[in-house]
């Protein structure tokens, strides 16, 4: 197997054991390697600039309390996402890289099942925690009369008078990951699940068709969102800044990551057997041409097979003459083209012998 790049290109969804483009590697933990996106270091950098702009008076002291919230709630949700991708990621060399919404989710990680059962069961696990921490917000905020002690964790910029409103905004930034996995973009858990539920559920589906399904599904997603923001655009009245153009934005991004080649490239990595593939399918002109190239092979290698098969045929029919010749008149009445024939079915026996 040849060995992998240590980067990929920007247009190509990585390997699993390959690290991700613009990327940095930060070494080994049990066994895993990780890395983390430069945009990671890019959002941490402006939050933390903007803190030390604008949070450092009294008055913006919340401001300060919040970025530390929601860095401290990034690193639990990409920490339950990297937790159940390393344990369900069959390759040892499998690459845990984090972006900006968790984990990046790449190919031959693990097949079709394994990767339904772990998408399935990180989407669970921050819905889960997420909604937790709503609820003892919610529980916390009816049950504890607001005093100096409950003023501590306040954060009244956000309207947060109290460590309930910490807690449920934690919860909804737990919520806002899981969401923003979903959406099937590339290296997203999205994209991954339902590649993941066409493997699984259409096994006697071929690549190319499965390929195609998968690019028209993800098509149609970037379709609907794009009809989603023309309905904000319709319906929204912002208050600071639309939100429109951000889905608009999703919707365009969508589409352009998505190609049928890309798409085959990810349903074969889920399929952890063989599939029957049909060159009738609709596919790229460079699968045609390698299903052209194989034909032509086999036919070459069956059109010597029957040439060896008919050639120790007629070798077989002329033997027992031969070796009858042989008896009565000796060595000395056979031909040239005899021995020759003695020669073949003799080496023959021998190939038969050994193999």
């Amino acid at each position: 197997m040849p060995k992998m790049a240590p980067h990929t290109d920007g247009d190509i969804e990585p390997a699993s054991g390959e690290f991700p483009y613009a990327s940095l590697p930060l070494g080994n933990v049990f066994g895993r390697r990780i890395s983390i996106s430069y945009w990671v270091m890019f959002a941490a950098a402006v939050i933390a600039g903007m803190v030390l702009i604008f949070g450092t008076g009294p008055a913006n002291f919340d401001l300060s309390v919040a970025s530390l919230l929601a860095a401290v709630t990034w690193l639990v949700g990409a920490g339950i996402q990297a937790a159940i991708y390393a344990a369900y990621a069959t390759r040892r060399d499998a690459v845990i890289h984090f972006n900006l919404i968790g984990v990046s989710w790449n190919q031959d990680a693990m097949p079709g099942k394994r990767t339904l059962l772990a998408a399935i069961t990180t989407l669970a696990a921050l819905v889960i925690a997420g909604g937790g921490l709503i609820a003892i917000a919610t529980v916390t905020g009816r049950s504890v009369a607001a005093g100096p002690e409950s003023t501590f964790f306040a954060i009244p910029g956000l309207g947060m008078t109290a460590a309930d409103g910490m807690l449920g905004l934690a919860g909804w930034l737990l919520w806002i990951q899981a969401i923003a996995q979903l959406y099937p973009l590339r290296m997203t858990l999205g994209r991954h699940l339902i590649a993941a539920l066409i493997v699984v559920v259409g096994p006697q589906l071929s690549h190319s068709v499965a390929a195609g399904l998968l690019h028209r599904m993800l098509l149609g997603t970037s379709v609907l969102m794009a009809i989603f923001a023309i309905v904000v655009l319709w319906f929204d009245r912002p208050l600071v800044m639309p939100r429109w153009p951000l889905l608009m934005l999703l919707a365009f991004g969508l589409s352009r990551s998505t190609s049928v080649v890309e798409a085959r490239r990810l349903i074969e990595s889920l399929s952890s057997v063989p599939r029957c593939e049909d060159p009738s399918d609709e596919s790229p002109g460079s699968l045609r041409l390698t299903y052209r190239i194989r034909g032509w092979f086999a036919i070459r290698r069956a059109r010597r097979v029957m040439q060896r098969e008919r050639s120790e045929a007629v070798d077989a029919a002329k033997l027992d003459e031969i070796l009858e010749r042989l008896h009565e008149n000796g060595p000395s009445s056979l031909s040239s083209e005899d021995r020759m024939i003695l020669k073949r079915v003799s080496e023959t026996l021998k190939k038969h012998r050994n193999s």
